[in-house]
């Protein structure tokens, strides 16, 4: 029997793209199931996304620039829901799903058609007794999607009844450039050929105090001297203080294919997330895992969860431990190591359950 699934992201960020097409192909070659999509107006344009698949598109006057503040963004939320709840014909589907939402916006909206919510780092609003009032709230109504088990028993223990686990999922690995393509090589990244090369892909997400630690501390310049290594950080938002031939900061635009060329000839990827991080998933680390990378991750619920899938699992909760596991890695060169995953075939997006089962039945919410 045909499942007709509408797939809606009402935010639309340009980070989120990778994870979207991830959704948007599993639902697409899964059998039985007929998919439209309504994303922002020009969305999917690049994203290698069938346009025959898009039955509306949110106009753009509906968004803003960044840095207005959350109180503006979400207001804006608000609208783009009350356009959906106006345009959108609900009816038409068995399942609808949206790819990322804000408690606040929606409740307030009046949507009233039950929907399959995608869970990014809203688990992490549990911890605050108002988004934890407005998350209980749409429960009522909506069910929930997240990316692992421990999220999912984070939200049940507050109470919160349909709850099903949908992983992230793999992408097909990064095409290496190429060769003699000057637009895959990033000028500031062109001299260092011959040098071991650890990535750090963005600030805005690190724990910035460890950041700030670790490229001041002496042993861990002295390591990256003495293995010819060097500490490439794209800073994205936030920046580094540091003067050391040994650390290289990138505060200008990657291509895609910038960004590709430097994560394959990368011999590590890291992942310095913060605590906050909990009940987020990273797309860096799924990366890492598509392309046989090796990570270095800081030891946190999150990233912790995929260490059954590691042959090579390096974890640090500082700059010693993180130095420590550097060093090791390097002396035994597990950066060419092959097959430094296991059972990644776990790791793929099934919908089965959400789409065989009714996903909304009636549950009593008890207090958190």
């Amino acid at each position: 029997m045909t499942k007709r699934v509408l797939y809606v992201d009402a935010e639309s960020p340009p980070g989120h793209i990778p994870f979207n097409k991830g959704y948007i192909a599993r639902l697409s070659e899964t059998p039985g199931v007929r998919l439209s999509l309504i994303v922002r107006e020009g969305y999917l344009s690049a994203a290698d996304v069938s346009p025959a698949a898009i039955v509306k598109e949110i106009p753009r006057r509906l968004y803003l620039s960044r840095g207005r503040g959350k109180l503006v963004n979400r207001i804006f939320m608000l609208l783009r829901y009350l356009y959906l709840r106006r345009t959108a014909r609900w009816g038409a589907y068995d399942r609808v799903i949206f790819a990322a939402y804000d408690e606040f916006a929606l409740l307030l909206s009046g949507i009233r058609r039950p929907l399959l919510l995608v869970n990014h780092d809203n688990v992490r609003g549990l911890d605050s007794a108002l988004k934890r009032f407005f998350l209980k709230k749409i429960s009522k109504r909506h069910a929930h999607i997240v990316f692992e088990e421990y999220m999912a028993n984070r939200m049940r223990s507050c109470g919160i009844g349909s709850v099903f686990v949908v992983r992230h999922g793999l992408q097909a690995p990064f095409a290496p450039a190429p060769p003699g393509a000057p637009e895959a090589i990033h000028e500031r990244v062109a001299g260092a050929a011959d040098k071991k090369i650890i990535l750090c892909l963005s600030l805005s997400s690190a724990d910035m105090q460890l950041m700030h630690r670790l490229v001041r501390d002496a042993s861990f310049i002295r390591l990256l001297l003495r293995h010819n290594m060097l500490l490439v950080v794209r800073e994205h938002g936030c920046s580094l203080a540091v003067d050391s031939p040994s650390v290289l900061r990138l505060n200008t635009f990657l291509s895609t294919a910038q960004y590709r060329n430097l994560f394959l000839r990368s011999f590590a990827v890291l992942l310095p997330y913060p605590q906050t991080f909990r009940y987020r998933v990273s797309n860096v680390l799924h990366e890492c895992i598509s392309n046989n990378k090796l990570c270095f991750a800081a030891d946190i619920p999150a990233l912790r969860a995929f260490a059954p899938y590691m042959r090579y699992p390096y974890f640090f909760s500082g700059v010693e431990e993180l130095t420590a596991c550097v060093a090791d890695a390097v002396e035994k060169n597990v950066g060419d190591a092959p097959d430094k995953y296991a059972n990644t075939e776990d790791l793929r997006t099934d919908f089965s359950e959400i789409l065989n089962t009714n996903p909304h039945p009636n549950k009593v919410l008890k207090p958190c």
